[in-house]
């Protein structure tokens, strides 16, 4: 059973990290293995990161930039 878990189930169908019971039966070092994974699926994300800045940049702009957001911060803090 533990020889067909670590050869069918060591990776999902997307090619993920699959039980982590197959994997350390196959022998892999799973804390480095869902490192590596964790690293891969972020790179993926670039373009959603990219995007999120842009927006961010914009309502930032939009908002009044650095004169309002420092008369945002110092009407938190208490300052005149």
């Amino acid at each position: 059973m533990e020889a067909y878990r670590a050869k069918n189930n060591a990776r999902s169908l997307d090619n993920t990290g699959g039980l982590k019971a197959a994997r350390r039966t196959k022998g892999e070092m799973v804390w480095l293995e869902d490192i590596k994974l964790y690293c891969r699926r972020l790179g993926q994300q670039w373009d959603a990161i990219i995007m999120g800045m842009l927006l961010a940049f914009l309502l930032f702009l939009v908002g009044g930039g650095v004169p309002a957001l420092e008369a945002r911060l110092k009407s938190l803090v208490g300052l005149r």
